[in-house]
């Protein structure tokens, strides 16, 4: 809404809109609003019409609206004819549209408007929301607004626009009534404080200048008749210029009020011819904002340059101020600009020299209202001065702002929009300007008008000071609109009881309140600015109010004290603040006026012997990757279970000097559709379901204390429930919701006898919060009956397992058709800890930690069948394994239960925790391991013991024609750690099966291929060797990376060197293959063997031989060749021959065989190597070759396919042979390799003879 003290009103016209037809306050609300948006107007826009103000006649112009919701026409009747701009011209009817709405009903509403507001230009009605067919036809002055076409702001304008063509075809006619009337001046009305003039300065000098002014012979009838027809005819010229302004034609007012100024001069009439200038510099104001050039007369030119020397002595400091602020800040001369020239006798303005225009406009227009006061019928009414004045201090003061005429500062000056300060320092002079004229607001004559214009004045020069950082005389301004406002109730007169009993006081408080910072509609934007003035004048409007009877008023007043100035009360002041609340009974009506009551508010879930918990239904993860970047919510929501009582902690707190009574208290959901009982007196029965007995009470909070209530509720159905406030009747108020808040610890000093004392001065920030809670459908309710162990308490050796039954009971009423267990002991933690630190662990070691945490549990379900649904009141056992784990000193077995409905996506599950202490010592300790390879046959097993069971095995592999160069021994020693003899089993399976990425127990079931059995005394350590089939894994399985067991994600290490992970992976997949198929176990010998349960009888258990780690060494002795070099022996027939008779000067050949087992073709140089297999000297003499050793294999050979390669030679010296062979590999191409460069294979099983 545009400031009605702006420099620009003269140029505004003038609204009223008003409600029609019982139009609902939401909806004029909002088509008010839309209607305010719409305040300027071109006339290019509008429709041509015929009358005096054709809007045609200068397309360039702007019509300005300034719409108010309150008639102020009778405040300045008399003013009207010298400022027309305070009459009201347009009345607006706002009306929505209704079907049942007839053309009858809007004449009707017509006539009222017109017989209510007779003086008015024009009425109009507009009708919003009007389709596009209506049955209404056409009535002049009812408009129509569109309100489903496209934009409504656009269609809103167009409307103006229609009802703007109206309105001037109106005011063309009112203007011409104009042409044969007398103007007259305000004080030939003599009415009231307000015509009143600045009549104490009829100082000689003053009558002298006015006897210079008067130049004409008033002895002359006919000097004084042409003398009055001059002013006659200056007045309408200004009075057109007044409505040209208002109208926008701009160029026609400029002229009209330039040749006023010339006759009014003439004619020495200095009231209307200030009038005048005030309105050539709106004009020029205007002209400027639109960025259209003008031209003054050069007469008007030299009156506003021009010194009055006489009367300069008789104004204030601003009468020589104004020139020289504005040369500051424009650097500008003193004298006259000098401007160019745009015709003969006329001078033409810029941007830059509008300032110091407007200020010698300014400088003239004080000069000659104070010239006027001389006169006895042309005086300028006081409040025309000072309103003039204002509006002309509030330019300078917007001109101070912004630091300069730009056209942001026009734009905020016209449209009322807001500017953003300069940041500039504000000139010295323009300040001197400003504060030298707003002294006039301290004289005499200002104190003469009534109080409701002195208010209003104050009240607008107020944001002045503010502006300028002038705190001190703001406050001092204050100070006088107090003492303006409240005079002493005691002296009252019965004309300041009307004044006081006028319709505008409750307003005009509201508006004095905001200046210094309250505002009681607008609680939330309060500032705490000189609290001792502010506390001062609420009581003092208190006192008003009661005076007038403005109960609504006081009691805001009161409420308003108690709630935002109990830190500045007094205990007698704010028991004497409540007395009035109490006596206007505005308690009963209105809400307590503390906000933060509820100081917090503490669930409390003793009453549930488990707390319910979400997860999810699913039991996989359909996102097992890990994004670092994703927010976990770490704020969990109670669960709460259908119709079982919570309770919850509330603390109210009284920071007040009088007790305050609390009463009907009740938890609010913010859902209004949960059903939610409060209660005070609940009971608990002993199976854990909840019984409830409702009652309700008052609860008293003495003064400057808190209470801590224990508040019970019983959610009667399930879902999402949010606790957002709590409801209660405080002191008598009416029953409201209070927002659960936090406050900071030490709002409240405490005696040292205990008691609670004054409030501190800090300030108490709280911030609302909201008790969340999930509500789930009734569940059941699992406890422990008994355990089938001495104290919870068991021994057991590393490895071994132990069997136990626990009984439970459900005391509810509904099933569980769902329970999942959950076990933890004293080795997860370590775990764990370790885990944290993943990546900077290897891949390798990630593994076998997460294997310990997932594979290996401490205990084990043996009758899961069984409890796949409990009944309700239902007791029964859950069967148990217990294993020994190394490291284990206690543990915990944890249920989650629930009734789970199967379409849901979601469970929410009870905890039942059963704590099982246990001791483990150890057993059988795996210390150290080696591979040791098997080369070539083995000629006989007489020299070798034939009783031990790998030497049986391996004699069972050669008579089924198997070779034993597939086969390497793994050396395990293990050692006896427990007191007594063990017996122990050691079984290797076999690779009867693909290998898999994890190991599972399944595979144990299979027959072995190689058991060995033996018996370990106490303390000592035995080699056992275990025959183990070599492992045969293709290029791709080996370059896998290492799983995780925990999250599904592979791990990558950057900073280890690539050869070190791939020796790390074929390690961990060897290893992984030789786990799965390697079982150890043990038991007590000489004690009672198990019987048919296995329940009872001698101690056994598992060998843990996850310490089994590879070298490098050991992997290749496991590993089968990618490249292999296979030799057989030939006769001369191409039979082979048997290594144990090869005769001498025979003819023999050599058939190597190189196979390519990886997934590259290879190639390079094949070797013979023959040598003795005791000595080393040189066989060139003891064996005749028929061709050469080494040779190229040719072409290569492809992945999965061999190549042979024959020799033939002749054994010439008796002797013990051993022939080898070693394959280089060599590069494909140049550039290009295989492996890597110098890569040899060499023979695993090389030929070994005795030549006869």
């Amino acid at each position: 809404m545009q400031d009605c003290y702006s420099f620009v009103v003269p140029a505004m016209v003038k609204t009223l809109v008003l409600p029609l037809n019982n139009i609902q306050r939401g909806d004029f609300e909002k088509y008010y609003g839309m209607l305010d948006r719409t305040r300027e107007i071109r006339l290019v826009d509008l429709t041509p019409s015929q009358g005096l103000f054709n809007p045609q006649g200068y397309p360039h112009g702007r019509i300005l609206y300034d719409h108010k919701l309150r008639d102020t026409y009778s405040e300045s009747l008399f003013l009207q004819d010298l400022e027309p701009f305070r009459r009201t011209f347009l009345v607006f009817g706002l009306v929505k549209y209704d079907p049942e709405l007839s053309t009858t009903e809007l004449k009707v509403l017509m006539s009222s408007l017109q017989r209510e507001y007779p003086n008015v230009v024009s009425q109009v009605i507009v009708i919003f929301e009007c389709p596009e067919e209506d049955q209404l036809g056409q009535i002049p002055g009812v408009f129509k607004h569109k309100g489903n076409q496209g934009d409504n702001q656009t269609n809103m304008e167009t409307l103006v626009c229609d009802i703007t063509s109206y309105f001037i075809s109106a005011l063309s006619s009112y203007a011409v009534s104009y042409q044969h009337m007398t103007l007259r001046s305000p004080g030939e009305f003599q009415t009231g404080n307000t015509a009143t003039g600045l009549r104490n300065y009829d100082t000689a000098s003053l009558e002298k200048q006015k006897k210079r002014y008067s130049t004409f012979d008033v002895n002359s009838t006919t000097a004084q008749d042409k003398n009055r027809a001059m002013r006659a005819k200056g007045r309408r010229n200004k009075l057109m210029g007044n409505f040209y302004l208002l109208i926008g034609r701009l160029s026609d007012a400029l002229k009209e009020f330039c040749d006023a100024l010339i006759i009014l001069k003439s004619s020495n009439d200095c009231l209307w011819m200030a009038s005048a200038l005030e309105g050539l510099a709106v004009c020029i104001i205007i002209l400027t904002y639109l960025d259209v050039p003008f031209t003054l007369p050069a007469t008007v030119h030299s009156l506003l340059v021009g010194r009055e020397t006489s009367t300069s002595q008789l104004l204030v400091s601003p009468s020589s101020s104004p020139r020289t602020s504005f040369q500051s800040v424009h650097s500008t001369s003193r004298n006259s600009p000098s401007l160019p020239t745009a015709a003969p006798n006329t001078i033409q303005y810029s941007l830059a020299t509008v300032p110091e225009l407007i200020s010698k406009i300014y400088h003239k227009v004080v000069f000659y209202y104070r010239l006027s006061s001389a006169s006895p019928e042309d005086f300028v009414p006081s409040l025309v001065y000072y309103e003039s004045l204002l509006r002309y201090v509030k330019f300078l003061t917007l001109m101070a702002v912004s630091g300069e005429l730009s056209p942001l500062t026009l734009r905020s000056l016209v449209r009322g929009l807001p500017l953003e300060e300069s940041g500039d320092t504000i000139d010295v002079n323009l300040k001197a300007e400003i504060l030298a004229y707003a002294q006039d607001f301290s004289k005499p004559e200002f104190f003469a008008l009534n109080i409701l214009d002195r208010c209003r004045l104050y009240d607008n020069l107020v944001p002045v000071y503010t502006d300028l950082n002038l705190h001190r005389k703001r406050s001092l301004l204050i100070k006088q609109l107090i003492d303006t406002i409240l005079p002493k109730s005691t002296k009252l007169s019965t004309r300041d009881k009307i004044v006081y009993n006028s319709e505008g006081i409750p307003e005009l408080l509201e508006n004095v309140l905001k200046t210094f910072g309250v505002d009681p509609k607008t609680e939330n934007e309060f500032q705490f600015q000189w609290v001792s003035i502010q506390k001062s004048f609420l009581f003092r409007c208190i006192e008003l109010c009661e005076y007038l009877d403005e109960t609504e008023s006081s009691s805001n007043y009161a409420l308003f004290l108690l709630k935002h100035f109990r830190k500045v009360l007094s205990e007698q002041e704010q028991r004497r603040v409540f007395e009035v609340v109490q006596r206007l009974g505005s308690n009963t009506t209105s809400n307590y006026w503390d906000v933060h009551l509820v100081e917090n508010a503490v669930p409390i879930n003793h009453s549930l012997p488990s707390v319910p918990h979400r997860r999810s239904a699913g039991t996989t993860d359909n996102n097992p990757i890990y994004n670092p970047f994703s927010k976990q919510e770490n704020e969990e929501v109670p669960i709460l279970v259908q119709q079982e009582v919570f309770e919850a902690t509330v603390t109210f707190a009284n920071p007040y000097a009088f007790e305050i009574s609390i009463s009907e208290i009740e938890f609010c959901a913010n859902d209004p559709e949960f059903v939610l009982e409060t209660l005070l007196n609940p009971k608990v029965s002993s199976a854990g379901l909840a019984e409830a007995v409702e009652g309700k009470g008052t609860v008293v909070v003495k003064p400057y204390s808190r209470v801590m209530l224990s508040i019970f509720g019983i959610p009667k159905s399930h879902g999402s429930l949010e606790i957002d406030a709590i409801a209660a009747s405080v002191a008598g108020c009416k029953k409201q919701k209070f927002q659960i808040g936090l406050a900071k610890v030490g709002a409240f000093n405490a005696k040292v006898d205990g008691t609670y004392g004054a409030f501190t001065s800090e300030d108490i920030t709280i911030q609302s919060k909201t008790l969340k809670f999930e509500v789930i459908p009734p569940q059941p309710l699992l406890s422990l009956v008994d355990v089938t162990l001495s104290n919870n308490w068991v021994m057991l050796l590393e490895g071994e397992s132990k069997y136990f039954d626990i009984i439970l009971q459900n005391f509810s009423k509904t099933s569980a058709n769902e329970l999942v267990s959950t076990f933890m002991d004293s080795t997860v933690e370590p775990l764990n800890m370790a885990l944290s630190n993943k990546w900077s662990l290897p891949a390798n070691e990630v593994y076998e930690i997460e294997y310990y945490l997932t594979k290996r549990p401490a205990y084990k379900i043996l009758n899961k069948d069984s409890l796949q649904l409990i009944e309700g009141l239902e007791k029964f056992a859950i069967n148990m394994e217990i294993i020994g784990k190394r490291g284990m000193k206690e543990s915990s077995i944890c249920f989650e239960y629930a009734n789970v409905d199967i379409a849901a996506s979601e469970a929410f599950t009870r905890k039942l925790n059963i704590p099982i202490n246990v001791t483990v010592y150890p057993s059988i300790e795996l210390l150290g391991c080696d591979i040791y390879p098997i080369l070539y046959d083995l000629p006989s097993f007489n020299e070798l013991d034939s009783n031990e069971e790998h030497w049986k095995f391996l004699r069972e592999v050669k008579d089924q024609q198997g070779c034993l160069s597939d086969y390497c021994l793994l050396a395990l020693d293990v050692k006896n750690s427990w007191g007594q003899k063990l017996q122990v089993s050691l079984d290797y399976m076999g690779h009867d099966i693909d290998s898999e990425e994890v190991e599972t127990e399944t595979e144990w079931k299979r027959t072995p291929a190689f058991s060995s059995n033996f018996a370990i005394s106490t303390g000592r350590t035995k080699t056992v060797l275990v025959p183990v089939k070599r492992i045969d894994f293709c290029t791709e399985r080996l370059d896998r990376p290492i799983p995780g067991l925990a999250n599904k994600q592979f791990i990558i290490d950057k900073k280890m060197p690539r050869a070190e992970q791939q020796f790390m992976r074929a390690a961990f997949w060897y290893r992984l293959e030789l786990l799965r198929n390697l079982r150890g176990s043990w038991k007590v010998i000489d004690e009672v063997q198990l019987d048919e349960q296995g329940k009872e009888g001698s101690r056994f258990g598992q060998i843990d031989l996850r310490s089994i780690r590879l070298s490098s060494k050991m992997v290749s002795i496991l590993e089968v060749e990618k490249i292999e070099i296979k030799l057989r022996l030939l006769n001369g027939s191409g039979d082979e021959v048997s290594l144990e008779k090869i005769a001498l000067n025979e003819f023999y050949t050599v058939e190597a065989t190189v196979v390519n087992r990886s997934s590259v073709p290879v190639k390079g140089m094949f070797r013979h190597v023959p040598t003795l297999h005791s000595q080393h000297p040189s066989v060139e003499k003891r064996i005749l070759f028929n061709g050469v050793l080494q040779r190229s294999i040719g072409d290569a050979i492809s992945p999965g396919s061999s190549k042979s390669f024959e020799l033939g030679f002749v054994v010439l010296v008796r002797g013990e042979y051993e022939w080898g062979a070693i394959f280089d590999e060599m590069p494909l191409s140049p550039g290009q390799t295989t492996f890597a460069k110098g890569t040899q294979h060499v023979l695993r099983r090389s030929l070994v003879f005795n030549a006869n």
